[in-house]
């Protein structure tokens, strides 16, 4: 049987508070007042919070591909630190950017789905707080009630703890100073020294952020494009009807004009009927007249 807290943060957004209220309701008529206290101080989740909790319940495999990407990322961060190459962290760092899109092109579906819009402030929202799920492992996933971040940044925090762990050289012990030698030419510069294990991980969560800013500019240029084919399509659409209704309405008025100019042949036809139906009636007339003197003549 589910936990009924889980049930709630399952239902539409606008039915949490009623469902809610319900359950604090049934508890507290059970007996068990605290509980009852505790489901009532929850708060109904911001429309972000909640596209975040329906990734979780309703398309988990996209939200444990975007949680797996991201601990892949930590070990390959960490494979660095450790002195192994780039290429790794790279393909890791794809890998989690690919997680992030589909699970933000998911949640975006699951906002307009639900009538809510996927605007860039949304989205925004979304990304941030799957970034810190993702940081945590999963964390509190699908009981969110409002945005949250991670501490560092996304899958990359704590990074810089493992850095601080990683063995120090050893200190050389001094000794005396050489006797002054005469000015000698300037010497080549050194090699620049390997990048400090501090520096690397700086560059990681760097790169790392750029990795996210480009997915969410990616994903909004995508959503872009997709609404710019839909009003060209809208656009298109609306000047076809406006040509059939032009149409419409030219058959219209020639309709019209065929409807009066049948009226008035109709008005000249029955004002001709009622003249010859006079004429007839003085025929009659005469008739019976003449009827009537032909018959006095007998």
């Amino acid at each position: 049987m589910s936990d009924p807290v889980d049930r709630l943060y399952q239902l539409p957004l606008d039915d949490f508070v009623r469902a809610r209220n319900d359950l604090a309701k049934q508890l507290r008529l059970a007996g068990d007042r605290e509980a009852a206290k505790q489901i009532k101080a929850l708060t109904k989740p911001s429309v972000s919070a909640w596209a975040v909790n329906q990734l979780y319940w309703t398309a988990r495999i996209d939200f444990q591909r975007l949680i797996k990407a991201a601990d892949e990322l930590r070990a390959a961060t960490g494979e660095l630190l450790g002195g192994a190459g780039a290429s790794a962290l790279a393909a890791a760092r794809e890998k989690r950017r690919a997680a992030l899109n589909a699970a933000l092109e998911r949640a975006g579906d699951i906002l307009e789905a639900a009538g809510h819009g996927r605007s860039q402030l949304t989205m925004r929202r979304v990304s941030t707080s799957l970034e810190a799920l993702a940081a945590e492992g999963g964390g509190n996933a699908g009981r969110l009630s409002a945005d949250i971040q991670s501490a560092g940044f996304g899958a990359l925090s704590g990074f810089a703890a493992m850095a601080a762990q990683l063995p120090t050289p050893p200190t050389h012990h001094e000794t005396p100073a050489a006797p002054a030698k005469p000015p000698e030419a300037p010497a080549d510069p050194p090699p620049a020294a390997e990048e400090a294990p501090q520096d690397s991980v700086q560059r990681a969560e760097a790169e790392a952020a750029f990795e996210q800013a480009q997915a969410l500019f990616e994903f909004r240029s995508r959503r872009t494009g997709e609404v710019r084919a839909a009003a060209e399509q809208a656009t298109t659409r609306a000047h076809a009807a406006r040509a059939e209704l032009q149409e419409a309405q030219r058959r219209l008025g020639k309709a019209e004009q065929a409807v009066e100019e049948t009226a008035e042949a109709a008005r000249a036809g029955q004002a001709q009927l009622d003249a010859e139906v006079s004429k007839l009636s003085d025929a009659e007339s005469a008739l019976e007249a003449a009827r009537q003197r032909l018959s006095g003549l007998d």
